[in-house]
Formats: structure tokens, C-alpha cells, sequence
């Protein structure tokens, strides 16, 4: 007989968890575990136990507790047991290669780990006994390694079959099938799909809470997610509601990285904003700017700063707030610089924000200098002909006209209305935009040679 269960403590595979914790992608201190999910593990029993079994739940045990070495040394072990001794002992070979993939996926191994599935999924077949708890979790593990590496089609395809499978295993809608739930409405999140994640999402939120208490850690990344569906839905109330139980996770758990934590108060500023609450917004923006701002704890959240900073500072812009833009602007080229060297695209297109940020602010001069310089890196960047080129004429152009620079505007916005008609169409509003400030340099040009 075989006795399924659920040990919290368990092996737990569970969305983007390299996103949200601290360190390497698999030693997780127990604080933060609830972020993952449980998933089941088989306690054999003696009754007719190859010997490859205690092999098998030994590594799941050395996984449970981060002993990576242990764990692949016994599943490999447990492999070429079954291979010498019973190499037609299906069920087992699947039990070990999906444990193995396992292993593939928390150390950051999509393509490894779907080779391995696949060989699973083919030893199921050929199995006379159908171990639906196995199936399961190979086919959550399908879907959420063919989620890493963007093939969003096969993702959604055994993400469902995981769903399927689950539900009929335990008609309790808790955080196994929430789980399942959670992964269908990911992938359709990544494939745009909003009204499928989001009635996904909601279904998986409810299906935790059957659980786990409103402020766990996994529920409140499970809501952080949904609230990020409900933003690109413009449904900003919802999606505050829901960044705001995701924020709990923040006052209850240290071992948070850097980056979740500056993007989530990143997303509250937006929701706050679209909510028409300016003052709260403001202070979730500067919030997200001061933890950028801190120490890397992984190098790889540099980017991910760099962009955030960036948003930031645009959000800051568009809500009439030149000043407090600059600081996350400067902060997102100095990240930017040390990422792609003074040269690069994302430089280019900072340096061009920041000149209408000084420009917006009054400081034309100061505008100018980084408008000029934006010019010349986009150059280099894009190339003569590329629309980046023209916004930067066309904003050097407008600066040109505000200090009084008449001749050198109507250059600036000659070669941008030249590049920019070509990639919109001269009906397109920045064009008839274009050719209004280049009308109004020519006549103050005109009046300023008549005096």
C-alpha cells in the first residue's frame, strides 16, 4: 500500500522563487519555505519494496533539506539500480527521474529538467500501474519548466493536465490544487491572456486561503501576482486590495530580496496612482527609489533596479513631478553605465529622460546638455533613421526654440519630422506636433532678423 501525504516540510517547487528569495535558488531558510509549495511524496511500504525505494525517498529527504549532493547521488543511484536490477520497474524509474527533475528546476535547469519529464512521461506509459500523484507533479514540473524557458503553449498544456490530474486525486480545493491553479494562471498572465489569469489566479488565491492564513508568505506572493494582473487590467482597486495583503510579507519576513521588494512598492504607487491617491503614490514610488538604492545582494538585481529606477522616474514625469524624477533617473544611468558601459541603449534612452526631466523643471541648459548627449549615443545606438533618433531631434529641437536657438530648433526638427514621418506617417500626432514647433521657430526666427 502506498500512503501519500503532504508535509509542509517537504520538497516544495513553486513559482518564481530566484524573483522573491534571498541567495542561491535552492537553500531557502525555513522562515521563507512556506513560499513554496508541498509537493507529495511517496512513504513506500515493505510489502513489495524494490530495493531502489528507501534510494528514492532518501534523496527526496536530502532535497527537503537543501542537501542537493545527497539527493542527486541518490536518485542516481536509485537509476542505475532500477536500470541493473529491474530496468522494466516503470513506476520506479518514473518516481526517480521526476525526482531528479526536481532537483533540475530549483537549481535553475529548465531544459535538463524537461529531458528528464520526458523520459518520466514515457516510463508512465509503459507502467501498468497509474500513479496519478506522480503524474501530477510531472506535469506541474513540465509546465513550469517550459514556463522558464517562454514556451508558453506547452507550459499552459501540462499545466492543465496537472490541474486535471489533481482534482481528481482530492476533490479539496486547498493549496495542492491552488498550487495547480496558481501555475494555469502564471502562464496566462505570460501569454496576455488577462481575464484567464485572473479567474485562475482568484481561484488559486481562494483555494490557499482554504488553508493557510491570510498573511502566509505563499499566499501573499500568490496575491502580488493577481494584483499584477488587475494593474494591466486597470482595475486599480482590485489590484491594490491585492498588493496590499502581498505587502504583509514585507512586515512579517526578512529574507525578502531586494528586487520584489522595490518592485512591489513600485506596483502600489501605480495602483495608489490609479485610484486617484497622488500623496500615497508618491510615498510607495520614493520608498521603491530608497531601496534601490541600497547594497546588492545579488548581482543580478542590478538590471532589475536599473529598469525599476527608470520606471520610477517616468511615472514621476507623467504625474507632473519633474524633481523628484531626476534622482531615480541619475540613479537608473549610473546602474546602467556599470551594466553597458557609457555606449549603450538603455544610457541613451535615460540620458534623453533626464533632459525633459531639467527641461520640465525649468533648467533648459541643463536639459540641453543631456538632450545633446542623448542624440549622440542614440545615434550610435539605433542609427540615423530609427524613430529614437527623431524623438531625440525633435526634443533637442523644442529645447533649441525655448532658449531662443531658432536656426538650430528648425534643424533639430526638420531631421526629426523627416525621420518620424516616415515611421508613423506625417498624419500622426508627434508629427503635426513636429511641424507646429518648427513653425513657431521659423516665425520667431523671422522676428528676431527683423529687429
Amino acid at each position: 500500500m502506498f500512503k501519500a501525504i503532504t508535509n509542509p516540510r517537504v520538497l516544495r517547487v513553486l513559482l518564481p522563487l530566484k524573483s522573491l528569495t534571498k541567495g542561491s535558488s535552492y537553500k531557502f531558510p525555513k522562515s521563507i519555505r512556506s513560499f513554496q509549495a508541498p509537493l507529495f511524496v511517496q512513504y513506500f511500504s515493505s510489502e513489495a519494496a524494490p530495493s531502489a525505494k528507501p534510494l528514492i525517498q532518501d534523496a527526496y529527504d536530502a532535497l527537503d533539506s537543501s542537501n542537493i549532493e545527497k539527493a542527486q547521488s541518490n536518485f542516481q543511484a536509485a537509476l542505475n539500480l532500477i536500470a541493473k536490477q529491474s530496468p522494466e520497474n516503470f513506476e520506479e524509474k518514473a518516481q526517480a527521474l521526476v525526482g531528479f527533475a526536481s532537483l533540475s528546476t530549483i537549481t535553475g535547469q529548465p531544459n535538463q529538467a524537461i529531458a528528464q519529464l520526458q523520459q518520466a512521461e514515457q516510463a508512465l506509459k509503459q507502467s501498468d500501474v497509474e500513479d496519478k500523484t506522480v503524474a501530477s507533479h510531472l506535469y506541474y514540473l513540465m509546465g513550469r519548466n517550459f514556463r522558464e524557458i517562454e514556451n508558453y503553449d506547452e507550459a499552459l498544456k501540462y499545466s492543465k493536465l496537472a490541474l486535471d490530474v489533481q482534482k481528481q486525486i482530492s476533490s479539496e480545493e486547498g493549496s495542492q490544487i491552488g498550487l495547480m491553479y496558481s501555475n494555469v494562471g502564471a502562464i496566462y498572465h505570460k501569454k496576455g491572456d488577462l481575464e484567464e489569469a485572473k479567474t485562475h489566479l482568484v481561484k488559486a488565491v481562494q483555494c490557499f486561503e482554504n488553508e493557510v492564513s491570510q498573511d502566509d508568505p505563499q499566499l501573499s506572493f500568490l496575491t502580488y501576482e493577481l494584483g499584477q494582473v488587475f494593474l494591466k487590467k486597470t482595475e486599480f482597486e482590485d489590484a491594490l486590495k491585492y498588493l496590499k495583503k502581498a505587502e504583509k510579507v514585507l512586515k512579517t519576513e526578512a529574507n525578502v530580496r531586494q528586487t520584489f521588494s522595490a518592485e512591489l512598492h513600485y506596483h502600489l504607487g501605480v495602483a495608489s496612482e490609479g485610484c486617484g491617491d497622488l500623496e500615497n503614490a508618491m510615498e510607495y514610488y520614493l520608498n521603491a527609489y530608497e531601496i534601490g538604492l541600497k547594497p546588492f545582494e545579488d548581482p543580478a538585481d542590478k538590471e532589475n533596479i536599473a529598469k525599476l529606477m527608470e520606471a520610477i522616474g517616468m511615472r514621476m514625469m507623467e504625474i507632473n513631478q519633474a524633481d523628484d524624477a531626476i534622482d531615480p533617473l541619475m540613479r537608473a544611468l549610473e546602474l546602467y553605465r556599470e551594466i553597458e558601459s557609457d555606449n549603450g541603449m538603455n544610457v541613451a534612452l535615460v540620458c534623453h529622460y533626464l533632459g525633459l526631466a531639467h527641461a520640465s523643471r525649468g533648467d533648459i541648459a541643463g536639459g540641453i546638455q543631456f538632450l545633446e548627449h542623448a542624440l549622440e549615443l542614440k545615434l550610435k545606438a539605433f542609427g540615423e533613421g530609427d524613430v529614437e533618433v527623431g524623438f531625440a531631434h525633435q526634443s533637442l529641437g523644442a529645447s533649441y526654440c525655448a532658449v531662443g536657438k531658432f536656426q538650430e530648433a528648425i534643424e533639430q526638427l526638420d531631421k526629426a519630422f523627416a525621420i518620424l514621418r516616415k515611421g508613423f506617417g506625417e498624419d500622426h500626432p508627434v508629427c503635426k506636433e513636429t511641424i507646429e514647433t518648427r513653425n513657431q521657430a521659423a516665425s520667431q526666427l523671422q522676428q528676431q532678423q527683423k529687429k
